[in-house]
């Protein structure tokens, strides 16, 4: 693995965005605000897919730059 990049787990990483994803829907879930299902939905979409970007490995976590020098 390259310097660059934080040694995290890729499945790790995706299983905190779908347990962020499932709350989210279990929050919009107990609103009668359309507009905040709306937003909550299509943010734990955005969560979900990029759950899936992590289970197949395509997202890498850069480090800090700054707290190397």
């Amino acid at each position: 693995m390259n310097d660059q990049y934080m040694n995290i787990s890729s499945e790790k990483i995706a299983i905190v965005e779908a347990l962020l994803s499932a709350g989210l829907l279990y929050t919009a879930s107990k609103t009668d605000s359309k507009a905040s299902k709306a937003v909550a939905a299509a943010t734990a979409a955005y969560l979900l897919y990029g759950a899936y970007l992590n289970t197949q490995g395509r997202v890498k976590i850069l480090k800090d730059s700054s707290s190397e020098q």
